[in-house]
């Protein structure tokens, strides 16, 4: 394994242990809060807000994973009949899109993030900056779309071996 393929394995393997531990605090909240609720009478107002917070995060952080595996949805139906040069022209060109994509969102989101952190506003319940959890979106998208270009090129080497689901290496 070469040290890009393990440095994007180590972002990728870090992101979704985030977002797995994100996952895991947002059973401890609602079961915290429903055992609260029905045993002694009282709701923590804040909770709902904080599991909606860290779920958005939790499918941000992700996604980095998911698109480095290739466990994306893909229309690919049609493009499969044709033989390997043609998939591989258009595994490269939607991996592409994808990418434009995320730098879009990233492009247009990041100035909103900056505008909040700037305003100062917090959430209603827990009176988090609201700034946190919206920069989840630029920072999930930005790692995705830089980890998938520095992965474009040895997909395009390996695609014969690349299955959905694994790495070029992996398969």
């Amino acid at each position: 394994m070469g040290k890009l393929e393990r440095f994007c394995r180590t972002v990728s393997g870090t992101l979704l242990t985030l977002a797995t531990v994100m996952l895991l605090l947002i059973v401890a909240i609602n079961a915290l809060n429903v055992t609260a609720r029905y045993v002694f009478g009282y709701a923590f107002g804040w909770s709902e807000e904080v599991m909606q917070f860290l779920m958005i995060a939790c499918v941000f952080f992700a996604l980095v994973d998911v698109t480095l595996k290739r466990d994306h949805i893909r229309m690919d139906m049609v493009v499969r009949m044709f033989p390997k040069p043609v998939q591989r022209f258009f595994s490269v060109l939607g991996n592409l899109v994808l990418v434009g994509c995320c730098a879009l969102v990233v492009v247009a989101g990041a100035p909103i993030v900056l505008k909040l952190y700037q305003f100062g506003q917090t959430s209603d319940a827990a009176e988090i900056p609201v700034f946190i959890p919206q920069l989840a979106v630029p920072i999930g998208l930005s790692v995705a779309g830089l980890l998938l270009l520095l992965k474009i090129r040895s997909w395009g080497r390996d695609f014969d071996r690349v299955k959905p689901g694994t790495d070029a290496k992996e398969s």
